[in-house]
């Protein structure tokens, strides 16, 4: 079950961070923190150009590795990807139009009905009894989502006999898809921080532009933001949690607090790497580094270190190309699944 679940998050990963850059594109702020007037006008100038993408490409590297107090390796999971995405800006300017009052969910429109492209990631597992290579692809092409075997398998599915691929349609199901994101609620509490807490998570973040480096022949800037995990960490109580939830969630609070409070993380930190000249993104990285005490998984003396580097390159910048759906495809309705209760 650890391997299953490491291989999703791997590939969660994979498409969560691509489709950040894509996020940080379309965001109107750009937060500079204690930067240099000239170094924010580079995040800016990032902004700007990114907003006008509507196709790219992406190779990505990925290492997990989790161990039992420094010395017996539990797991070391290496991984290899890349692919492409295009999205079709009328159709997701209409999705957004057509969102939630808050805006808070439209995102999940724009993936069901105006992305494109396709996404692979190879896996192995180097500390199974026998080495083991999955391989995940998802096909998306305006609302219908294909997946080879390694991602049904994983997600503990199963394919029928004479078929290959497993589709899903979303384009019916966009309301029901916002409606079971936003079924949590409001939350239970009032959303009220001590003022200690909100000074602590003001100050998490840290952004700091590093020496200029290269990308594939390209000067680039290094920017690299730091988050502050354990002095956020060690100021929250049940009530700031409790503030925080949803109402489905409030039952979660006491395991969601010590798990904050039994966690060590050294390492939580994200670099962009900006074109000087043309202000694309050319590499994003994403580096994590923890350990969960054996104190809480009932472990005295035998913490659990998990360590996490993902290096994503981009390219294609607007480069137009097709995506093409296999025939062999069982496709199934979303909007069927849902109102049976999966």
């Amino acid at each position: 079950m650890l391997r299953k679940s490491t291989m999703l998050i791997a590939f969660v990963v994979l498409l969560a961070t691509v489709a950040g850059v894509q996020a940080d594109a379309i965001e109107d702020r750009v937060d500079c923190r204690e930067l240099a007037e000239a170094d924010c006008q580079i995040l800016r100038d990032n902004v700007e150009v990114m907003d006008g993408v509507s196709a790219l490409r992406f190779d990505m590297l990925l290492d997990i590795g989790v161990d039992l107090g420094g010395f017996m390796n539990l797991l070391q999971v290496n991984g290899a990807g890349g692919g492409k995405l295009t999205v079709d800006q009328a159709v997701a300017d209409a999705a957004n139009a057509a969102g939630d009052e808050d805006g808070e969910n439209t995102w999940i429109a724009v993936v069901a009905t105006a992305i494109s492209g396709e996404v692979s990631l190879q896996l192995t597992d180097e500390t199974a009894e026998e080495e083991i290579d999955t391989q995940f692809i998802v096909l998306m092409e305006n609302g219908v989502f294909v997946l080879n075997e390694g991602v049904m398998v994983t997600l503990g599915g199963r394919m029928l006999p004479g078929f290959e691929w497993v589709g899903y349609d979303a384009r019916g199901a966009v309301d029901e898809l916002m409606a079971a994101v936003g079924a949590g609620g409001s939350a239970e509490g009032d959303g009220a921080r001590s003022p200690e807490l909100e000074e602590a998570n003001a100050n998490a973040m840290s952004l700091t532009r590093l020496p200029d480096a290269e990308v594939m022949g390209i000067a680039v800037a290094v920017m690299e933001t730091n988050a502050d995990f354990n002095s956020l960490a060690s100021l929250i109580t049940l009530e700031d949690v409790l503030a925080e939830a949803e109402p489905d969630e409030v039952q979660y609070a006491d395991l969601v607090l010590a798990i904050m409070q039994h966690l060590d993380v050294r390492d939580l930190s994200f670099r962009q790497y900006i074109g000087l000249d043309d202000h694309y993104t050319h590499r994003v990285d994403f580096s994590m580094d923890m350990t969960i005490s054996g104190e809480f998984l009932e472990l005295e003396g035998m913490d659990f270190n998990i360590t996490m580097p993902v290096d994503i390159d981009l390219s294609g910048f607007n480069e137009p190309f097709d995506v093409e759906l296999p025939d062999n495809v069982m496709l199934i309705p979303l909007e069927m699944l849902l109102g049976m209760g999966f």
